[in-house]
């Protein structure tokens, strides 16, 4: 079983998932993410241009790890990919034509086999031939490969390229290939390249690297991302468990042509962008001092100034709504900031003292703000990186 943790992005947010892959055997990869601080520093072009920072922790949201993949062997030449109930089987070439239309069935999926050279689009040779010359002396002909989130749609937790690590961690074990995290942190950007969906780098290493960890790219290309984690005493780690709390807010993030309007607005070099980019970079390390200092109030603080550059970004990523909770937590919170490029979806917070959620839960109940489906959730962070567990099963 490979297992990732959640995290927490200064850039400042959590992401979570968990996969799985087998050959004759399951390998699970399991992951989650919610703080960081620094985010859109890490966004090409900008990273390209101006260099990228980022601060995140691992957690699990309730005990739990929401995202998940699996992988195995099969005796099939063909290509089985399993996306929460729908399944999907690709025998040709011309079934994984379509990876690169992100609504397409399993187009994540077929996005990381390409990305670790699984499989290859670019030349002529069929898929059973190509499977066969991957899979050759492992006595299999084809893969399968199943995903699952149990996160909500919009989350803004990172689902996507968490479960891309999944992904990709799990089928390259099971066909044999060995990959560091820090290849793994690549892979997922080529697989999102892939895909076409863009994005940047902070929620692969949010999903890959346990605890908490300072992530880095400089200006230029090729794009190098280096990752230094941040030691963390189990004081601290106990008392960030008692003070982290995650909040669905009721309603999907919205990001509809957000990355491509804050891309437009950098390239413009608007000076409000331009000077709240390099404040990113430097709100990332400021998080990254501040958990090394072990002061939760400075966490808090970034968290929330972290929002106020987010703001600054992507104009209109905070409803109404947003802003009315987080005043009205105003008593009780150091910080708070949507997770993801805002809209919706989860929301992190620092309390002020610790296991308040009940008191949270009744500050919303107060708004009366009429949005179901509001849930306040408990974090903690995860301490394990990325491991493998290998579960026998019966062979095809």
């Amino acid at each position: 079983m490979v297992k990732l943790h959640v995290w927490l992005n200064l850039d400042f947010f959590f992401a979570g998932y968990f996969c799985y892959c087998c050959c004759c055997c399951y390998f699970y990869v399991l992951r989650c993410h919610c703080i960081d601080s620094g985010g859109w520093s890490d966004t090409p072009p900008l990273c390209f241009e101006h260099g990228g920072a980022v601060t995140n922790i691992a957690i699990k949201i309730d005990g739990e790890r929401p995202i998940g993949a699996k992988a195995r062997l099969i005796s099939e030449p063909k290509l089985i990919f399993q996306v929460n109930d729908i399944v999907i089987v690709c025998s040709s070439m011309s079934d994984l034509m379509d990876y690169g239309t992100p609504q397409a069935p399993a187009a994540l999926l077929k996005c990381a086999l390409l990305s670790i050279g699984i499989v290859d689009v670019n030349v002529e040779t069929e898929l059973e031939e190509q499977l066969f010359q991957h899979l050759e002396g492992s006595g299999a002909r084809g893969i399968e490969l199943h995903s699952w989130s149990n996160l909500p749609t919009g989350s803004g937790l990172g689902t996507s390229s968490i479960l891309a690590a999944c992904i990709v961690a799990a089928a390259a074990r099971v066909c044999g290939q060995k990959m560091s995290e820090d290849s793994l942190v690549h892979a997922v950007m080529l697989t999102e390249q892939l895909l076409t969906t863009g994005g940047g780098w902070q929620d692969n290493v949010g999903g890959v690297y346990p605890g908490a960890k300072l992530c880095r790219s400089a200006a230029g290309l090729p794009l190098k991302v280096t990752t230094e984690v941040i030691p963390l005493s189990d004081d601290f780690r106990r008392e960030l468990n008692q003070r982290l709390v995650l909040l669905y807010t009721g309603r999907a993030r919205l990001a509809r042509n957000l990355l491509q309007n804050v891309v437009r607005r950098w390239y413009a070099r608007l000076p409000e962008i331009v000077a709240t980019v390099k404040s990113l970079t430097t709100t990332a390390t400021q998080a990254a001092n501040a958990i090394q200092e072990e002061d939760i109030v400075k966490v808090g603080a970034c968290l929330s100034k972290y929002w106020t550059q987010k703001k600054c970004m992507a104009e209109g990523c905070e409803p109404e709504f947003v802003a009315k909770m987080i005043a009205s937590f105003d008593e009780l919170i150091h910080g708070a900031s949507l997770a993801g490029a805002g809209g919706g979806g989860f929301m992190a917070v620092i309390t002020k003292e610790p296991n308040v959620r009940d008191k949270l839960r009744a500050q919303l109940d107060k708004l009366k703000l009429n949005i179901p489906g509001q849930t306040i959730h408990r974090c903690e962070i995860d301490m394990d990186g990325l491991t493998v567990v290998v579960e026998d099963v019966v062979k095809q």
